[in-house]
């Protein structure tokens, strides 16, 4: 191989090299946004089921009470 040749090969690696890693970089810096969401997505869906969770006892406790409000009426004479 000669320079020449070698001068045209290092013309056609470099730029396909370097676009390449640009690629590469675009789409790591996508995922990392993308993670970064779903993450925050996570976050909020477990904050949501837990105030969910709390607001079902809070439901139930209501409900138990009545229940045992109309079960003590009823047991009235």
């Amino acid at each position: 191989m000669n320079t020449s040749d070698l001068i045209a090969l290092a013309a056609v690696a470099i730029p396909t090299v370097g676009g390449l890693i640009a690629w590469l970089w675009r789409h790591s810096t996508r995922l990392t946004a993308s993670e970064i969401r779903i993450e925050g997505l996570t976050a909020n869906a477990e904050a949501d089921r837990r105030r969910s969770d709390a607001v079902y006892q809070d439901i139930r406790a209501t409900l138990v009470r009545i229940e045992e409000k109309l079960d003590r009426k009823a047991d009235r004479p």
